[in-house]
């Protein structure tokens, strides 16, 4: 990801993300990387999705289930019959 040319996304509501989520600060910073490397964006726009979601978990489960398929599919290229 060009972050270089990346147009300012203002600030993010960390306050409002641990509220809604129930969660604290330490806890969110491992799930904005996971979001962010999953989705291949920056952390600032992991914080918006995560801010968007209403239900954090079926998010998180629906972005490893997204990557266990992906993953599964680039093997199966890999492996010509």
């Amino acid at each position: 990801m060009d972050y270089d040319k990346q147009v300012n996304l203002g600030p993010v509501d960390i306050e409002g993300i641990c509220k809604k989520h129930n969660i604290g600060r330490y806890e969110l910073t491992p799930i904005a990387t996971e979001v962010a490397r999953m989705k291949e964006i920056s952390p600032q726009e992991a914080f918006k999705q995560i801010l968007a979601v209403d239900d954090l978990n079926n998010f998180l489960d629906t972005l490893r289930k997204q990557q266990v398929d992906k993953e599964f599919k680039r093997q199966l290229r890999g492996k010509k019959l």
